[in-house]
């Protein structure tokens, strides 16, 4: 009997601290779950976008022939620009097409003589870039490109003719806030040759460019 009485008092504490863990078990919030990392998506480049760009350019091999005689064209210079295009995106690939135009100084007097503006070249232009980062977009670009181009004697006689040729070149857009970007880009032009006829004597021109452009655009 005394045995009972003892184990009475343990068995009644024992049952006392179990219902005490059940209750906190009960009770307990489950631990939260480790937030998701943030993983950082490509920049959209999607949609249109302008702008207008400065530059230098310089020839190559450029020059102006009459069947006895040639004369090299210095065609280096800095050029002024706007540009429009239309990308689409996929992924980290950027494809689209881009047209510009620029005017500079140049010397159109088979003799040579003062420089005046106008305009340079006209490009339309396919572009496929990849976004290597969530603000730079690598690119390349070739396509057609246009060239106005008058000769005169000095005398008030002249030709002028629209060269047709073809560009390449590559580049990179880096993203300044959501909507505008800037510009850096390097481009070859071929026109290949254009004869030109002044007062019965006929000229060969053969026109290269290089040229470096610097600029700042908009997406909208």
């Amino acid at each position: 009997m005394k045995t009972v009485r003892t184990l009475l008092p343990c068995a009644a504490l024992l049952a006392f601290a179990t219902a005490a863990n059940a209750a906190d078990a009960i009770t307990m919030p489950p631990p939260e779950a480790p937030a998701p990392l943030a993983v950082s998506a490509p920049s959209d480049w999607n949609g249109g976008y302008a702008g207008a760009t400065v530059g230098y350019a310089f020839s190559s091999d450029s020059k102006l022939t009459d069947g006895t005689d040639s004369w090299e064209r210095d065609g280096k210079g800095f050029l002024g620009g706007v540009f429009a295009g239309y990308n689409w995106q996929s992924g980290s690939f950027v494809y689209g097409v881009e047209g510009d135009l620029s005017v500079g100084k140049r010397n159109e007097n088979i003799d040579g003589g003062k420089e005046k503006w106008g305009i340079d070249t006209a490009t339309l232009r396919p572009r496929l870039g990849y976004a290597i980062t969530d603000k730079i977009l690598l690119y390349g670009t070739a396509g057609g490109a246009v060239k106005p181009m008058s000769y005169y004697d000095g005398t008030g006689k002249s030709d002028s003719k629209t060269m047709l040729g073809w560009t390449a070149g590559a580049g990179a857009d880096v993203k300044l806030t959501e909507r505008t970007f800037a510009k850096l880009e390097y481009r070859y032009t071929d026109f290949g040759k254009e004869k030109f006829n002044i007062d019965g004597t006929s000229y060969t021109d053969e026109t290269k460019q290089q040229k470096v452009l610097i600029g700042i655009g908009i997406s909208f």
